[in-house]
């Protein structure tokens, strides 16, 4: 698809470590990025940085939440344009609603990649399994494409 064929950046005026992480991104891909998939040079390259400025913020944490916002921002995107924010889950079908809590419960069960652990089990299965539909569907797809971005 067209998304997924992005140009290459150009990376020869960037500082070393930058440079590095473009030419590997562009070898991955920058709708890996978006999804999830980042190339090493990128933590590697932030976390000279943070050293250089005596920083004692970690370049995972700043990795992760990257793709947390990246994440929200595609799924605010996405409820926006297919009206979810205004649809109401009485009309869903409860064997599908009980099909995606068991879902839900054998990820959670599963666990999920060490940087998403935090963003993805930040609240009780309980309060992830009482969440409207929608909001279900989300944490399953967010807990399954992270564990896609790390196969």
């Amino acid at each position: 698809s067209i998304w997924k064929e992005t140009p290459k950046m150009n990376s020869t005026r960037c500082l070393p470590g930058i440079q590095e992480a473009i030419e590997s991104q562009n070898k991955v891909g920058w709708w890996a990025l978006i999804c999830g998939r980042w190339s090493r040079h990128w933590v590697t390259a932030k976390q000279r940085y943070l050293t250089a400025i005596k920083s004692p913020m970690s370049s995972l944490t700043w990795q992760a939440s990257l793709i947390k916002l990246f994440w929200n921002i595609s799924w605010g995107i996405w409820n926006f344009r297919n009206g979810v924010e205004y649809s109401q889950d009485s009309g869903t079908n409860k064997d599908q609603e009980k099909n995606l809590q068991q879902q839900i419960k054998i990820q959670w069960r599963l666990g999920a990649p060490a940087p998403f652990k935090k963003m993805l089990f930040n609240e009780p299965l309980y309060q992830v399994l009482s969440q409207p539909t929608t909001t279900q569907q989300v944490w399953l797809h967010r807990i399954k494409a992270a564990k896609a971005a790390f196969n």
